[in-house]
């Protein structure tokens, strides 16, 4: 569990020449955040041959937090919020709280990144702007602080208009990458299940 929270946070680049980022060209990357979007999750561990994927949706509000709803290739639920991380008990549909210091430290560079709000991603991270490629910017983030640093080196944003993949380089040389599709900017997107999970929160 921890695991995945550590790198269900973000991204990688290995020598690119990188430059401070423009604070008015990556505003417009980070423009609107989405409030429900689908999501595939690519995870590369040095030990296997093969990359381990999963799917599912993300809901989003930014008052509370997230909802990471992995559908395949197993049903799981991840609460995080910033007071700390749950899941779903899947035998009493109930949240059981995380307790852990760093999942919670973690947790909030997740949600930080998803919300694309500059100030506070400025807050965690150094961003400096890799060479375009295809069509889409790309932006590196450094962690600043020194648990971060533990357990991710680098995280990369990229996409042609806004932000499609997150991808996440750890230390040890693992990696996550998250790939976003049919994203929802209103609240009217959110069924009753969804609403339900949301509430939970």
């Amino acid at each position: 569990m921890i695991k995945f929270i550590l790198t269900s946070c973000l991204l990688f680049l290995i020598g690119i020449s990188t430059v401070s980022a423009d604070d008015n060209q990556i505003k417009l990357f980070l423009a609107e955040p989405f409030l429900k979007a689908e999501f595939t999750k690519i995870r590369k561990l040095k030990i296997l041959s093969r990359p381990f994927t999963t799917s599912g949706k993300v809901l989003f509000l930014p008052e509370k937090g997230l909802v990471w709803e992995t559908l395949k290739p197993i049903r799981d639920v991840l609460f995080i919020g910033y007071d700390g991380v749950g899941q779903l008990d899947k035998e009493t549909s109930k949240l059981v709280k995380i307790d852990n210091p760093i999942v919670k430290s973690v947790s909030m560079v997740f949600v930080t990144i998803i919300s694309l709000d500059l100030d506070k991603i400025k807050q965690v991270f150094d961003i400096n702007m890799a060479e375009s490629n295809h069509g889409k910017q790309k932006y590196i983030l450094l962690p600043k602080d020194e648990t971060i640093k533990k357990a991710i080196r680098q995280i990369e944003i990229s996409g042609k208009k806004r932000v499609e993949l997150i991808n996440i380089i750890e230390n040890g040389g693992d990696s996550t990458l998250v790939k976003f599709k049919n994203e929802k900017f209103r609240q009217d997107a959110f069924n009753r299940d969804e609403l339900k999970l949301l509430e939970m929160m």
